[in-house]
C-alpha cells in the first residue's frame, strides 16, 4: 500500500532520514527537503547548494550533512539552518561521524574534514 509520493524533479542519491516525524531528503540540485512522514506534506526546503549525494546523521533533532560545496547543520523539525560552512568543491558521499564535540567526514578530494 502506497501512503504518499512526491516528485523531486530528479534522481535522489541522498540517504533519507526521519527525525521527529519529519522525513528529510537531499536532492542533486542541492536542496534539503523536509516532509511530514505521515502525510507527505512538505514542511520546508533549504537551498544548501552543490550536490547532495551523501548520508546525513542526526543528533538532538539536528541533522548534519555535506553537499559538494557546504557542510550544514539544520533543525530537522523547523528546517532552520543552525550553521553552514562552505567547503572547496568536492563531493561528500559517506555518513559523518559525531565524536564528542567534533564532526568528521570524508570527501572525494582525499580529505577528511574535522
Amino acid at each position: 500500500m502506497l501512503n504518499w509520493k512526491t516528485e523531486t524533479g530528479n534522481a535522489i542519491y541522498f540517504s533519507p532520514i526521519i527525525v521527529k516525524n519529519i522525513l528529510v531528503i537531499g536532492t542533486i540540485e542541492g536542496n534539503l527537503l523536509g516532509f511530514d512522514a505521515a502525510s507527505g506534506k512538505q514542511k520546508w526546503n533549504i537551498p544548501v547548494g552543490g550536490v547532495l549525494v551523501g548520508s546525513p546523521i542526526a543528533e538532538n533533532n539536528k541533522i548534519y550533512t555535506a553537499s559538494s560545496t557546504a557542510f550544514i547543520c539544520i533543525d530537522a523539525v523547523s528546517g532552520k539552518v543552525i550553521w553552514k560552512n562552505n567547503l572547496p568543491q568536492s563531493y561528500s558521499q559517506g555518513t559523518p561521524l559525531i565524536q564528542d564535540d567534533k564532526i568528521i567526514f570524508g570527501a572525494w578530494d582525499k580529505t577528511y574534514w574535522k
